[in-house]
């Protein structure tokens, strides 16, 4: 759960002055880590024909942990859509 202390700390981080702010900066965020995603993916395709799959693997892990910041972000995101923060 996301407490009202936790949405004013991110809300400081992104330089947001209220709940919408803080949504626009996040949705923002999360369009350059799906540009990144697509980058790697393209990497990894590009990269499918290597006889060592150590590349690969780091690069499907990356791919993973870009989705999982996408995924904290969208929650994050809902968090501010459902709290009235008074700012």
């Amino acid at each position: 759960m996301v407490t009202k202390r936790d949405l004013d700390a991110w809300a400081d981080a992104l330089d947001a002055g209220n709940d919408g702010e803080a949504i626009g900066q996040l949705r923002g965020v999360i369009a350059r880590l799906v540009i990144a995603a697509d980058a790697v993916a393209t990497v990894e395709v590009a990269l499918g024909n290597l006889r060592t799959q150590e590349p690969i693997a780091g690069l499907q892990r990356a791919g993973g942990h870009l989705e999982e910041a996408q995924t904290a972000l969208v929650q994050l995101m809902r968090s501010f859509s459902l709290h009235e923060r008074g700012r």
